[in-house]
């Protein structure tokens, strides 16, 4: 009898805490597809899965697949595994029916309706879309009407686009906070998180609710969260240790005494190497006074990061343990790259995301 009551008190206890399972409709019409087949791909916090989600083979157009889900998640859709301009989407796989039409040759203005979060994503994109299309408007105008960049026409244009990314910074931001049980929350606390101090990511990612949370999108947070809060300005530089281009071992606490700019890049990140250029003035200019740079690449592939690291000129140390995940970008709380930190002499962070003339700005405030 007490083997019996324990056995129930198990599956009672497994029952209750089992993922519930919603049912999930996809309909609808993609003029164009004929036969084809959509495949759904989940996203997560880094990048599309290779692993197939969902295939949905076309019939004359039309589309209908049903399944179960124990969450949101965000779905990056494409024909026949082309990922190419304008044939891709993404929309939220969530409980309801939701109603796909589109067109083939003009997939990104694939219209989604039906469920909450889908009509969340597609209502707080229209807004977003709208101040990315503006800031693209005037960009092209700079470029198109060759404006002498001392003029008051081009400051005024320049900081007119500025605007627009930042209110697309704020409008994510709000939305977050008024609609926490949103899976567009996860998203677009994604999205930010990079840009976030340590504390306000925490409290934003506390306020949502448990569904929410459970996103793939934000599986590595509560990691940055810890991170950020390590790495503010002012806290001990986290210590670690990675091998070098020729597999020897390299600390941090090896460059104790002097200072030390922390880079993160990858052979593969076009703004990463455009900003090479002013490390390696920075360290030409200030090596003999006592500065070290230490970059932590995250690439994978050996041979291309050897080969940027020649082809830059990038004569100081480089790290990487060439795999995925990189530790120390996750101990730095580093997505998306580049990204730096000046370390002090004493292994204190003082600084952190410089580029462009802030490097010997900096540098220069510091270093004598």
């Amino acid at each position: 009898m007490k083997y019996f009551f324990i056995a129930i008190c198990a599956l009672a206890y497994t029952i209750c805490n089992a993922q519930t399972k919603y049912t999930y409709e996809i309909k609808g019409t993609i003029k164009g597809l004929g036969s084809d087949t959509l495949i759904l791909n989940p996203m997560t916090g880094e990048r599309p899965q290779n692993a197939t989600l969902i295939r949905i083979p076309g019939n004359n157009d039309n589309i209908y697949y049903k399944g179960e889900t124990d969450y949101a998640y965000l779905v990056w859709a494409q024909v026949n595994s082309k990922f190419v301009d304008g044939r891709n989407f993404t929309f939220f796989l969530e409980k309801g029916t939701i109603t796909i039409n589109g067109k083939l040759d003009s997939l990104t203005r694939t219209d989604i309706q039906g469920t909450p979060g889908n009509d969340d994503f597609m209502r707080a994109q229209r807004r977003v879309t709208s101040y990315y299309d503006w800031a693209a408007v005037l960009r092209k105008q700079l470029k198109n009407d060759h404006m002498d960049t001392s003029s008051l026409v081009y400051k005024q244009t320049t900081a007119t686009i500025a605007s627009m990314y930042d209110s697309v910074y704020n409008f994510e931001h709000q939305f977050i906070k008024n609609n926490p049980s949103s899976p567009v929350a996860a998203l677009y606390l994604y999205l930010l998180q990079s840009s976030l101090p340590g504390t306000e990511l925490e409290s934003l990612y506390l306020a949502l609710d448990e569904q929410v949370k459970k996103s793939p999108l934000l599986n590595t947070t509560p990691q940055k969260i810890a991170a950020k809060k390590k790495t503010v300005i002012g806290n001990p530089a986290p210590d670690f240790t990675m091998a070098d281009v020729n597999g020897k071992a390299v600390g941090l606490k090896d460059f104790r005494g002097k200072y030390v700019l922390l880079d993160f890049w990858a052979s593969w990140c076009g703004p990463c190497r455009a900003e090479n250029p002013n490390l390696i003035a920075a360290y030409a200019k200030f090596k003999s006074k006592g500065l070290e740079i230490v970059s932590i690449s995250v690439d994978e592939n050996g041979t291309s990061w050897k080969k940027a690291i020649e082809k830059d000129g990038l004569n100081w140390i480089h790290l990487s343990n060439l795999a995925k995940p990189n530790p120390v970008a996750i101990l730095y709380g580093v997505q998306p790259i580049p990204d730096n930190f000046l370390i002090s002499p004493d292994g204190v962070i003082i600084a952190r995301g410089l580029s462009g003339a802030e490097v010997d700005e900096t540098l220069s405030k510091y270093i004598h």
